[in-house]
């Protein structure tokens, strides 16, 4: 079981890393990515120039929204999932390796398939993209079904297993099976059943890990506090006590289904260049999955 840890794409966050021999990475892209402060060619000389072994891409959040794939129609975020897809691949190319880019999805599968020109957009973006750039690998990312960007807090579609049914759907259309895959996120998964709960809805993290076992590629490791809202709500740590129960849980489903992808523990710390969350987080799942 490979984990990895997040980083930005700075020089201090590198430094931490390899200080930590925590050389096994997933790199978030931030807003800088988008905003063209620094170059492509910049950020791939700072992953070749890092010594870590990066492996993964994720979108970076676009006036505090996710990039989702049912929102290629807004040309800014279409074309940052390129220029994301663009260095991965480059980074891909220097590696002789695949490079997976995360992206989400808030779409209604059985809605939208039935809306040709939608569901075509999002087609011919990712075949697109794969024929551009062949060394790269796509994941499709869970949500929640509340988001909040800079204006407030917005519903979502396709919090339960959307992602999941997509990805079949391209698969046995297009094929590219070893190419696309979703990612389960275990914080979205706690947060969308939590939410759910307040509406009488019942659904289990046995669900979610059923849902994702076909096409899996990443866990997203995470935890949650009251209902996962907030930054000292969301992307929590296991640290102790029922956050170790929950995580022994998670890791029993892990192995219930037959999951061996990679796991990049997703946790807030207080400051990334000190994090203390990620090292007790992991120290925990390596005595868990132990056993």
């Amino acid at each position: 079981m490979k984990i990895l840890m997040k980083s930005g794409l700075s020089k201090e966050n590198f430094i931490v890393r390899k200080k930590l021999n925590e050389n096994n990475i997933e790199i978030q892209l931030l807003k800088e990515f988008y905003s063209n402060e620094i170059s492509l060619m910049q950020y791939f000389n700072m992953i070749v120039n890092s010594e870590l072994d990066v492996s993964i891409i994720h979108t970076p959040l676009v006036d505090g929204e996710d990039v989702e794939i049912d929102d290629f129609y807004d040309k800014i975020k279409k074309d940052v999932f390129f220029k994301t897809c663009e260095l991965a691949n480059m980074v891909g190319i220097k590696f002789n390796k695949n490079i997976m880019v995360i992206v989400h999805s808030s779409m209604n599968f059985n809605q939208d398939i039935t809306n040709l020109n939608k569901i075509a957009l999002i087609d011919n973006v990712l075949f697109d993209v794969f024929n551009k750039y062949p060394n790269i690998l796509i994941a499709i990312e869970n949500i929640i079904p509340l988001a909040n960007n800079y204006k407030g807090y917005y519903g979502r579609n396709g919090f339960l297993n959307d992602n999941c049914m997509y990805v079949d759907y391209f698969i046995d259309k297009y094929g590219f099976k070893d190419k696309i895959g979703t990612v389960l996120d275990t914080c979205h998964a706690l947060v969308t059943i939590k939410l759910l709960e307040y509406c009488k809805i019942s659904i289990t993290l046995d669900k979610f890990f059923e849902w994702n076992k076909k096409n899996v590629m990443l866990i997203h490791l995470a935890n949650l506090g009251d209902n996962g809202y907030g930054k000292n709500n969301h992307g929590i740590g296991f640290i102790e006590g029922k956050d170790l129960e929950l995580l022994s849980d998670i890791m029993y489903l892990y192995h219930k289904y037959e999951y061996d992808c990679p796991i990049t523990i997703e946790v807030r710390e207080k400051d990334y260049l000190n994090p203390v969350n990620y090292l007790k987080t992991k120290e925990n799942l390596l005595s868990i999955n132990s056993f």
